[in-house]
C-alpha cells in the first residue's frame, strides 16, 4: 500500500467517523434534550472536515479548498442571517461571494492553480471534460 493510498484510507475513515459522530450527536441532543431544530447544524461539520482532509491528503489544491470553505461559509452565514436575524431577502446576496472568490483565486494564481500531487495532468484533463 503506497503512502498516498494510506493517507486516503485514513482520510476516508476520519470523514466516516465525523459523519457517524454527527449523527449520534444529532440523535442524542434531539431525543434527550428535545432540541431538534438548531442541532441539525452539526451536519455542517462533515463537509468542513472533508475539505480539511482533502487538503491534508493532497486530493484538492489550496485554491479548491478555499472555494469549498467559502461556499460552506456562505451557506452558514445565509442560514444564520435567515433564521436568527430574519434577513432572508438581503441575505441571499452573500452567495455572490462564491464567484467573486473564484475570480480572485484565478487572478492571484494566474488562472491555473496547481493540481494535487497525486493527480496526473491527463487525469486533470479528464475531470475537466
Amino acid at each position: 500500500m503506497t503512502h498516498t493510498t494510506k493517507k486516503s484510507a485514513v482520510g476516508g475513515a476520519i470523514i466516516s467517523l465525523v459523519a457517524l459522530l454527527s449523527t449520534a450527536a444529532f440523535l442524542y441532543i434531539g431525543f434527550v434534550m428535545h432540541i431538534w431544530h438548531p442541532t441539525w447544524l452539526v451536519f455542517l461539520s462533515i463537509p468542513i472536515v472533508s475539505a480539511i482532509v482533502d487538503i491534508a491528503t493532497c486530493k484538492r489544491n489550496l485554491a479548491g479548498a478555499v472555494s469549498g470553505i467559502v461556499s460552506i461559509g456562505c451557506a452558514v452565514a445565509y442560514l444564520y442571517m435567515g433564521f436568527i436575524l430574519n434577513l432572508w431577502h438581503p441575505g441571499w446576496l452573500i452567495f455572490f461571494a462564491i464567484p467573486i472568490t473564484h475570480a480572485l483565486i484565478k487572478i492571484f494564481t494566474g488562472g491555473d492553480a496547481q493540481q494535487p500531487e497525486n493527480q496526473s495532468a491527463s487525469e486533470a484533463a479528464d475531470k475537466e471534460e
